[in-house]
């Protein structure tokens, strides 16, 4: 806003930054929608996403959570009478995004209460620009979009070359009879069901614009690397590679991780006395549940914070400063109480991360309007509460290895990081298939098989050295 539009760009952009009327606001689109009390005549989300989530898989893009059924019921509150809600993006394949989208609105209009939403909606889709790519826009309005309104953007479409996608016009094209399916109840669920590519409304829970490979279609992907199937997009192609690059790392953790353990310690694993067993499948799961609710948790608070850096500066720093200060708290617990501990704290965080997941996401929409330092310290204090008991359990484990006098501890940090990692793999894996509290789920099964595996370990047993 500053060094490019108030800057270099300044007397080429015509100095719209500075006109008499404006006002700039650097934030979130959908935090500025909770907070302001203004009513608008048009929302317009112009390009605003960069799109990469498409070649890299990313699923941490505060820009995903604009365009969910969420966001657009946010947009519908914020105008006026004759208000309109817009986006504007590329498309990089029309039969995918364009339906996804109206979709998505559609859903947000029936939330908001709208009859009837087909007639509440436009979108219009130019021709192939340049290869892969289309354009599209895709308008909400609070009125019925009108026959004179229809009209206008029929002839606009005609002399630009585009095409009015929706409403139905006079003119033939190939949009407007699929769009048509997504609005009769009666043919809806087939056609979303039978199409190539998942067209479900985009939620904040799952709001991956960009990825619109259907879970089963990606689990085929995974476990088939060698095949190229030329019917995928080209982004999408190019994802297939990144999960091709997902399997190869997972091989690469066990063969680099684990094989110098069992070539070079295999002595450390010798029978099963003091619970060996035990030991690594907690410090395992405390590597993969950990990671997965750190990444649910940073996935909440992108919407909270609106800025990606922020939100990851803070929510890591305070991660991993209350995990340091649940280690120190560790210490005091007394070693004949450290294996009832370990499944106690194990449950305690069960219990808090279970409440967390029920109501997050509200706290989350309730919280938006408030002011962002306000946000930062209601971050920090969930986190505290959240974090402090998590980063007690893994020390105490470490503990209870030099109390029964079992020397494991190259292995406990082994299989700690083998967990981590392929807990972070699986975390973008699963949140962009099955979404964001699948993820916390899944985290939160880790702790209670802690808790479950931790009250297994035989009670008070000194192994030999």
């Amino acid at each position: 806003a500053d060094d490019v539009m108030r800057g270099a760009f300044r007397d080429f952009s015509g100095n719209v930054y500075t006109l008499p009327g404006v006002n700039v606001q650097v934030e979130s689109g959908r935090t500025f929608a909770h907070r302001t009390q203004d009513r608008f005549d048009l929302v317009l989300i112009s390009y605003a996403d960069s799109q990469s989530s498409n070649t890299q898989g990313a699923s941490v893009l505060s820009e995903n959570h604009l365009y969910t059924q969420e966001g657009w019921q946010s947009y519908w509150n914020t105008l006026t009478d004759d208000g309109v809600a817009s986006a504007a993006m590329s498309a990089f394949w029309g039969n995918h995004m364009l339906p996804r989208m109206l979709n998505t609105m559609r859903a947000a209009l029936e939330a908001e209460g709208v009859a009837e939403p087909q007639k509440h909606l436009l979108a219009v889709i130019t021709p192939q620009l340049n290869r892969p790519g289309r354009g599209i826009y895709v308008a909400m309005t609070r009125r019925p979009v009108s026959d004179a309104v229809t009209a206008q953007a029929r002839a606009a479409c005609d002399e630009l070359g585009f095409t009015l996608a929706w409403p139905p016009s006079t003119t033939t094209n190939p949009y407007t009879a699929e769009l048509a399916k997504l609005f009769a109840p009666a043919t809806r669920e087939a056609f979303v069901g039978a199409h190539p590519y998942d067209l479900t409304p985009l939620v904040d829970d799952r709001p991956y614009l960009c990825y619109g490979i259907r879970p089963a279609t990606f689990f085929n992907l995974l476990l088939n690397p060698l095949s190229r199937d030329d019917t995928y997009p080209v982004q999408l192609r190019t994802l297939h590679l990144l999960m091709d690059l997902f399997l190869a790392a997972f091989l690469c953790v066990f063969v680099l991780m684990l094989s110098p353990l069992v070539l070079f310690k295999r002595a450390e694993l010798a029978g099963t006395r003091g619970g060996r067993p035990y030991f690594l499948t907690i410090f395992f799961l405390l590597g993969a549940g950990y990671v997965m609710i750190e990444l649910a948790l940073l996935q909440e608070f992108f919407l909270l914070l609106g800025d990606p850096t922020l939100t990851f500066a803070v929510t890591l720093a305070a991660m991993l400063g209350f995990t340091g200060a649940g280690s120190y708290l560790s210490a005091h617990i007394r070693d004949h109480r450290l294996r009832r501990a370990i499944g106690l704290i194990a449950l305690l965080v069960l219990v808090l991360q279970a409440v967390a997941v029920q109501l997050l996401p509200g706290a989350v929409h309730a919280l938006l309007s408030l002011p962002l330092l306000v946000r930062f310290v209601v971050v920090f204090a969930v986190l505290g509460v959240l974090a402090t008991p998590m980063g007690m359990i893994f020390p105490s484990t470490i503990r209870l290895l030099a109390v029964r006098r079992i020397d494991m501890t190259c292995w406990a940090w082994g299989m700690n990081g083998v967990g981590s990692v392929l807990g972070s793999v699986g975390t973008t894996i699963v949140s962009m298939n099955y979404g964001i509290h699948s993820v916390f789920w899944l985290g939160l099964a880790c702790y209670g098989l802690v808790a479950l595996t931790s009250f297994l370990l035989p009670p008070n047993v000194t192994a030999s050295p």
